[in-house]
């Protein structure tokens, strides 16, 4: 699949929320010179970003997709930040974009969801061999794997995520 860039009319075969030459512009702006690295490293970075706000966000993204055909979640309509102000549904937002530039950032050094190594909420494991017995126990009674949080790119995503009051993941 070729590296598309969503244009904001919600194109079937968009896989990226933000180009590279804009990745790179945002991290001169903070003191980074990113421009040397290899542009199909970043696409991947950037894809990798993408695919990870898909997969963590997607069900919670406000609003609904301009067409359930396109390739990514935005742009979306019927979205309103915290001020009741409307939200373009004719783009991706700057804090959306953003967001993706940092997630991006990181997905160069290492993985955004990475597999698990060891389930962190097992207390206990107890195996038997001899007629066959395993016990587990989990914190809080839950075994799934919470994701990894990156506050500075997560909280970019606040406007634009339905939430449990009191909370950003």
């Amino acid at each position: 699949m070729a590296f598309t860039v969503e244009d904001g009319t919600g194109l079937e075969d968009a896989n990226a929320f933000v180009g590279v030459t804009d990745f790179v512009s945002y991290w001169a702006e903070r003191g980074l010179d990113l421009s040397d690295l290899d542009g199909e490293l970043v696409q991947a970075a950037i894809v990798k970003a993408t695919d990870y706000m898909e997969l963590r966000f997607a069900l919670k993204w406000k609003g609904i997709k301009l067409s359930i055909d396109q390739g990514i979640g935005w742009p979306r309509k019927y979205v309103y930040n915290r001020e009741g102000a409307v939200v373009a549904s004719d783009s991706v937002p700057k804090k959306v974009k953003a967001a993706c530039y940092e997630y991006a950032k990181r997905a160069l050094d290492a993985a955004l969801l990475p597999d698990p190594v060891d389930n962190p909420n097992i207390i206990s494991k107890t195996e038997t061999i001899g007629p066959i017995s395993t016990s587990i126990t989990y914190a809080g009674g839950v075994s799934a794997t919470k994701l990894q949080a990156y506050p500075s790119a997560d909280m970019l995503l606040v406007d634009f995520i339905v939430e449990a009051a009191g909370s950003y993941r």
